[in-house]
């Protein structure tokens, strides 16, 4: 098991409701691959955690990227 932390910043200011959709999609993908995590989001910055066999994190991390 590992654990990646990452911050990153929206290209846009997002919404409740944006945030509520992108936090809905983050779950569903997670739980198929069998990670958790936390995601924080404040004045426009993230920042992420993300836990599970590597493969499965690093998948995850690409596909934020």
């Amino acid at each position: 098991m590992i654990r990646l932390i990452y911050v990153s910043s929206a290209t846009e200011p997002l919404s409740e409701q944006a945030l509520v959709e992108l936090l809905g999609q983050s779950r569903k993908r997670n739980r198929s691959l069998n990670v958790t995590g936390m995601l924080l989001y404040a004045g426009g910055n993230f920042i992420q955690v993300l836990e599970g066999e590597p493969a499965n994190v690093y998948a995850i991390y690409e596909s934020i990227l």
